[in-house]
């Protein structure tokens, strides 16, 4: 095919009414009148709304984006995670409060990051110029570096960072930016200059496009992984431009989009002139839409037995030879891997969040294989006598860093506290290593107990691993024998609940059931939690929804709440039905909780995914825990860090047919019924 050259339209999406100029806005008197409360633009009070929405599958998580860029950290060379198709699930998600307020008209609501892309153009000129985007900044944006586009040409997935960033500069809600491939076809076609220009917009017609903000995409055009050639996006010759509308979903959603559909451009000299012309600084923020909040996420699942994933980590090392290397990671192999493509590594620096994430390559590993992956070659070599199966930069690790093991975007397994700075905690391993004992896991997440440190500096002066003093214990690891699962049935003066397993072998906060309801819109669609243990601040916790069968994408973080040890807490899709069909109104509302019935749940703690309901990588269609006009309820934890069919009830989809109220439903949901002694 004919590789062509085109420019693509971003437009920074804002707060503001009225139409702006071409790359720059005009001063005019009605320039403050137009503009928006401060609150409104940050995602204040003032922008939620009293509407129903039920028509948004899940909101853009500005909250969530701003608490990122506030949580900037370090970055180290490594390889960049991979965005498989799979992974472009519904990312936008944010917290409702249950009290709400309407938001201006014009003003952008937290549905949209504050800039969004509005426009692509493929042009007609010669090499299918211009080639370039439109955006909208919704919100002032004091700081332009941390903003960036990719390019996924020809259907390739996208590699998950940016390749342009913009240069240092502010940009202010309302303004419009364009960014071309070149600039001489851009202002002959549309009469002025492009703010930026970069080889990033080489686009095609059937290209996407992705914008980042600090690293994480926030917005898309086109679907990565998917040659737009015959598909409702294609724009070769032509261009595609959003509607002023409030997303119908996360990710892509082409019924956002006008397409005038392909070569409709072609023969036209300039846009003025152009029978369907590229519609410049149309886009204006919708009508009243709800806020929410959001955050990030991760987990731990079942090995050997099923206290165990499929793949743990074993050991970690920060070795004594120059650079403080070798810098690795034993990984064991509990069960047969098809394909590890489907498997991540990511490094928490210096007490961080997560950030640098390293994909395995689509290979296959047997039960039993130890997987090496070190920060280089060569050192690692010289240390242990063998080369590591995989090297990535992401391994750049200083002995107080933690680790997260994922499949399909979840974590499952982890060493270091994610969090915490090593330094001077148990366990620390600068110039030494930690290995796991081969025992049951004694708790979910990282436990140190289960872990075994010489302490810090056991490597110094150290050559090779077979002649240290204090080796590091290759491949010493075996799976341990399963513990059996017992629910005792002695009951004691202090116990509230008869056959109730211990409230101590709980977490401090459980999903207890999930309702995918009779009424209109499948509402009430909602999640029940049990408060196991006083939690001070509920800040620290979060709730995310893996749709389809696709990994996890939208997050709800609660508010600076505090809950207390027997509390049940209600997050709902809305109010008003929960209202209808429960008699009360729900503790928290969110769009994240526009659930199916085939959709998995899971409960965070400091962005670690501790609980599930469903199972994450599956559509729940047609599978026992699928909840469609029904329910789930949790009977018993097992302890098992991931889903288990066996301790939750599930009377059956369609149970709730017909049903007005819970209270008159033949199969109810079991309100506050969960306890434990």
């Amino acid at each position: 095919m004919v590789i062509k050259v085109s420019a693509i339209l971003v437009a920074v999406a804002g707060c503001i009414s009225g139409a702006w100029s071409s790359n720059m806005r005009q001063a005019s008197s009605d320039d403050d009148l137009g503009r928006l409360p401060k609150s409104c633009q940050h995602g204040g009070d003032m922008c939620r709304a009293d509407e129903d929405v039920s028509d948004i599958n899940a909101l853009l998580q500005h909250q969530w984006y701003r608490r990122v860029r506030q949580r900037r950290r370090r970055r180290r060379p490594g390889f960049h995670r991979r965005f498989h198709p799979r992974h472009y699930g519904r990312y936008y998600g944010a917290p409702t409060t249950t009290t709400s307020t309407t938001t201006p008209s014009a003003s952008c609501g937290d549905e949209f990051p504050d800039m969004i892309i509005t426009g692509v153009i493929d042009g007609p000129l010669p090499g299918g110029e211009p080639k370039a985007m439109e955006l909208y900044v919704a919100r002032d944006i004091p700081d332009l570096t941390i903003w960036g586009l990719e390019l996924a040409s020809n259907g390739a997935n996208s590699t998950g960072s940016p390749s342009f960033t913009f240069p240092s500069g502010a940009a202010t809600a309302g303004d419009f930016i364009y960014v071309s491939f070149e600039t001489t076809n851009f202002n002959a076609f549309f009469g002025f200059d492009p703010n930026y220009t970069n080889s990033v917009l080489n686009v095609n017609g059937n290209d996407a496009l992705l914008l980042y903000e600090s690293n994480i995409a926030v917005d898309f055009f086109g679907q990565a992984g998917q040659d737009g050639i015959g598909q409702p996006w294609a724009y070769m010759d032509s261009w595609g431009y959003r509607k002023s509308v409030v997303p119908s979903g996360s990710g892509f959603q082409v019924a956002d989009w006008t397409f005038p559909g392909i070569n409709a451009l072609d023969g036209e000299t300039n846009n003025a002139n152009a029978t369907t012309p590229f519609p410049l600084q149309t886009f204006a923020c919708p009508g009243p839409s709800t806020t929410v909040q959001t955050t990030s996420t991760t987990t731990v699942a079942g090995i050997c037995g099923d206290e165990f994933p499929d793949m743990i980590i074993t050991g970690v090392i920060d070795g004594p030879l120059s650079g403080g290397t070798p810098k690795a990671m034993e990984l064991y192999v509990a069960r047969n891997i098809a394909d590890l493509s489907d498997w991540e590594l990511q490094v928490a620096f210096n007490g961080n969040p997560p950030s640098t994430t390293f994909t395995f390559p689509a290979d296959s590993a047997t039960a039993g294989d130890f997987i090496y992956v070190s920060f280089e070659t060569t050192n690692f070599n010289a240390f242990f006598g063998f080369g590591p199966n995989f090297t990535s930069g992401v391994l750049n690790v200083n002995g107080n860093d933690a680790f997260l093991l994922k499949r399909l975007g979840i974590s499952v397994d982890f060493f270091g506290q994610v969090g915490q700075d090593g330094t001077g905690q148990p366990w620390e391993y600068l110039d030494s290593w930690g290995y796991r004992k081969s025992v049951v896991p004694s708790g979910t997440g990282f436990q140190v107990a289960d872990w075994t440190f010489p302490g810090i500096n056991a490597l110094d002066g150290e050559t090779t691993n077979a002649n240290a003093a204090t080796p590091f214990p290759l491949q010493t690891f075996t799976c341990p024998p399963s513990l059996p699962t017992t629910t005792s049935t002695t009951l004691s003066a202090t116990q509230r609940c008869p056959g109730g397993q211990m409230c101590s072998s709980l977490l401090d906060m459980i999903i207890s059931g999930v309702i995918d309801g009779p009424l209109s819109g499948g509402t009430p669609k909602a999640m029940e939690l049990f408060v196991v243990n006083d939690i001070p601040d509920l800040s620290n916790w979060g709730l995310q929804v893996a749709f389809n069968g696709n990994p996890p994408s939208t997050t709800f973080t609660f508010p600076s709440d505090s809950a207390t040890a027997g509390d049940f807490i209600y997050v709902s899709f809305e109010t008003t039905n929960f209202n209808a069909f429960f008699g009360f109104d729900p503790d928290y509302t969110s769009g994240v909780l526009n659930v199916n019935g085939n959709d998995a749940l899971l409960l965070q703690e400091f962005g670690v995914s501790v609980d599930f309901f469903g199972q994450v990588g599956q559509d729940g269609t047609g599978q026992p825990w699928e909840y469609l006009d029904s329910w789930g309820y949790r009977t018993f934890y097992s302890g098992v860090a991931s889903f288990n069919v066996s301790d939750w009830n599930f009377p059956g989809p369609n149970v709730l047919d017909g049903a007005s109220t819970n209270a008159d439903a033949s199969t109810p949901f079991p309100v506050a019924s969960f306890c434990c002694n």
